[in-house]
This record gives C-alpha cells, structure tokens and sequence, in this order.
C-alpha cells in the first residue's frame, strides 16, 4: 500500500481532532463520565511526571492492541513531543492531545 499525499493528510487530520476531542474531555475538571484514555494523568501532570510512562504504555496497548517493549524508545520520544508543544503552546491540553494524535498515526495502527 502506497498511500497518496491526500491521504496522508486526511490520516493526520483526523488523528489530530480525535485526539484534541479525548484530550478535552479526559482533562476536563468538570466531565462527569470517565476518562476514555487518559486514565492515569490529569491536567496537572506533565511529561516528568511518574505517571507519564504508565500513561504512554496504556495509550499504546488501547490504540494498537499491542504492549510496548520494556525498552521501547516511544515514551522517551512522547515526552520530548509533549515538552516542546507545552513550550509553543503552554496548554496541557494540547500537549496530551499531540501525543495522542502521535499514537494514533502510528504505522500499525495506519496500516493494521
């Protein structure tokens, strides 16, 4: 499968609305249901939190049905994603919603 550029770009919107919508709602102070990924960090917890690696693991396992390695090198890159687009952005929100959106573009998920 050799996808187009168009294609490349609609895969890339809709990972980043789906994961700006999970962001939102699961960092949502007020939500009232559960979280649907986030379920280890809140809106107060950043990439050098203890929970970030736990939370990177769980994306993960829920998005490509498979556990990342013990010395697998994405949580190490989500964090470096995370601190750069709270640098730009300062929103928590976004951060998480950047990470999420890199999981959801991940080739075994793309191409599964």
């Amino acid at each position: 499968y050799d996808p187009s550029l168009g294609v490349a770009f609609v895969h890339e919107r809709l990972a980043q609305s789906a994961a700006y919508a999970v962001a939102a709602h699961d960092l949502d102070p007020e939500r009232t249901d559960a979280a649907k990924l986030l379920l280890y960090v809140t809106a107060a917890d950043t990439a050098d939190s203890a929970v970030f690696e736990d939370q990177v693991r769980h994306l993960y396992l829920q998005i490509t049905g498979l556990p990342l390695p013990e010395d697998a090198t994405e949580p190490a890159a989500l964090a470096a994603l995370w601190k750069q687009v709270y640098s730009v952005e300062a929103d928590v929100t976004q951060s998480w919603a950047a990470v999420v959106s890199a999981v959801l573009r991940d080739p075994r998920v793309l191409f599964y």
